[in-house]
């Protein structure tokens, strides 16, 4: 789903490490990804980096919507999805979401809570990350080049 896609965004949450802040930044780079961060999860992402499409807190900046509204799949990684990070279950909407869902976390519990995932991986996300960093295609879609 990642490979086909044309507007993929990454919202990363809790259960991502700091110790994989660099491994996000480098996959984000492989695949010209787009990454939000959950409510209070500023620290996951480098905030002046290319890809940061914005914290998914209280009152987003229009901005940060135009990059998320038009995705055509979300990764959800090690977030639970809470009211908060989804703008009270618009994005994705809940619990069917209008785009493609792949929503990885470590819990069990948390997988197909809330929203019913295309695609839910348990996993521990700097392991996900280790495994989806060599997969990366030679080049990415005209459209997502940075």
């Amino acid at each position: 789903m990642l490979f086909r896609s044309q507007r993929p965004v990454l919202i990363a949450g809790t259960a991502v490490s700091p110790d994989d802040v660099a491994l996000l930044a480098q996959v984000s780079d492989a695949y010209k990804l787009p990454v939000a961060v959950g409510w209070k999860q500023q620290h996951l992402f480098p905030n002046r980096h290319p890809h940061y499409a914005g914290h998914l807190g209280f009152n987003i900046p229009q901005a940060h919507r135009e990059t998320l509204d038009p995705a055509d799949v979300v990764v959800a990684l090690g977030s639970r999805l809470g009211d908060v990070t989804t703008q009270g279950y618009r994005f994705p909407t809940a619990p069917e979401p209008a785009q493609p869902l792949v929503h990885v976390h470590p819990a069990k519990e948390t997988l197909n809570k809330v929203y019913r995932a295309q695609l839910a991986i348990q996993a521990d996300c700097g392991a996900f990350l280790k495994k989806l960093l060599p997969l990366a295609p030679g080049s990415v879609p005209a459209e997502r080049a940075a």
